[in-house]
């Protein structure tokens, strides 16, 4: 009867030590759980794609909605203004000529005019030449030429005129003349018209200018 208490006491005693471990390996297994757990969302979270990733990602604000709006509508425009200066650009090369400017004298003493040209072109080109009068005496055609233009030049044209139609080149108020590069487009057709309304008295004789910068030209006797 003396001995019970002695056994009562170990069986506690071994009964604490199993649910302390227990305790402990449960512990140890709720530990290593949550390491798998926070392991496996590490792993997943690099590979979200499409509305995943988007969930992940704040909102965007107004203000950078603004300035993405206001950055698109920028290259827009310079885009738009790069290809007008490329169309602007390529139909100027498709008229071949690239500038023109004509003056028209006159000698009275040797019934001579002549044209001058002075021109420059993209590429040498042919080019159509032809001009006329208008004046109080009536029109008159005085030439019509096929003449090959270089990049860069001076074309003169000299024609022997009548008594009569010398006195209509004096009664002229103004000229025109008309260059047309052969196999230009058809846009092209005025862009190189020139009218000579300024006129000029010299010793000998008359001159017909596009501009008041035009050098006179004198013509050969």
């Amino acid at each position: 009867m003396r001995r019970r208490p002695a056994l009562t006491a170990s069986h506690d005693a071994t009964a604490a030590r199993f649910a302390w471990g227990a305790a402990f390996f449960v512990t140890i297994a709720l530990i290593a759980i949550l390491g798998m757990a926070r392991s496996a969302q590490a792993l997943t979270l690099p590979v979200a794609t499409g509305a995943g990733t988007a969930a992940l990602l704040p909102p965007p604000t107004d203000r950078e909605i603004e300035e993405e709006v206001e950055q698109g509508e920028e290259e827009e425009e310079l885009e738009v203004e790069e290809c007008e200066g490329c169309v602007a650009d390529t139909e100027s090369e498709a008229c071949l000529l690239s500038s023109a400017s004509a003056t028209v004298s006159a000698s009275t003493a040797s019934n001579k005019v002549r044209l001058v040209v002075r021109y420059t072109t993209f590429v040498p080109a042919v080019v159509g030449v032809d001009y006329w009068l208008h004046g109080s005496k009536g029109p008159l055609t005085l030439g019509k030429e096929m003449k090959r233009f270089e990049t860069t030049g001076v074309l003169r044209l000299t024609e022997g005129l009548s008594d009569e139609q010398m006195a209509k080149v004096v009664a002229a108020r103004d000229f025109t003349v008309k260059l047309r590069a052969v196999n230009a487009p058809s846009y092209c057709d005025r862009r190189f018209d020139k009218h000579l309304t300024i006129r000029r008295t010299s010793p000998g004789g008359l001159t017909w200018s596009d501009s008041e910068s035009a050098p006179r030209t004198s013509v050969r006797r």
